[in-house]
């Protein structure tokens, strides 16, 4: 059995590109379910369907980091990679991914960065053994 691991050490890339300054990500796997009744039967019976994936980053923004934005605007599928963890890189995320973005700030607030992402290839779970 597994341990449980904090969020605070997590290693993220897009593109290729380290995400600095990351605070929290998501990562989203709804499951999609058919319904295939037939005559006679008293209850529905579920088949798997098709998924898809999403999730989102946060960082606070850094003077010379743009990789978010560059991959918004980039309007191409970029790799992605999620490691829960740096103290073991073997269990990871990953597949392709198209992204959005946006930065926020104010006079007594540091400037934050955050992006969203839809999976544009299958979703892998590497390692997690």
């Amino acid at each position: 059995m597994g341990a449980p691991i904090h969020g605070y050490n997590a290693l993220i890339y897009v593109g290729g590109t380290e995400i600095v300054g990351g605070n929290a990500w998501s990562l989203d796997v709804p499951s999609t379910a058919v319904e295939t009744p037939q005559f006679g039967q008293l209850h529905t019976v579920q088949v798997a369907g098709p998924y898809t994936w999403s999730g989102s980053i946060t960082a606070w923004e850094q003077t010379d980091e743009k990789v978010l934005v560059t991959a918004a605007i980039g309007g191409a599928a970029l790799v992605l990679l999620i490691y829960p963890t740096r103290a073991d890189t073997a269990d990871y995320y990953s597949g392709s991914a198209i992204f959005s973005a946006s930065s926020s700030g104010g006079t007594r607030a540091a400037v934050d960065k955050s992006g969203s992402f839809v999976g544009s290839t299958a979703l892998a779970a590497n390692g997690f053994a």
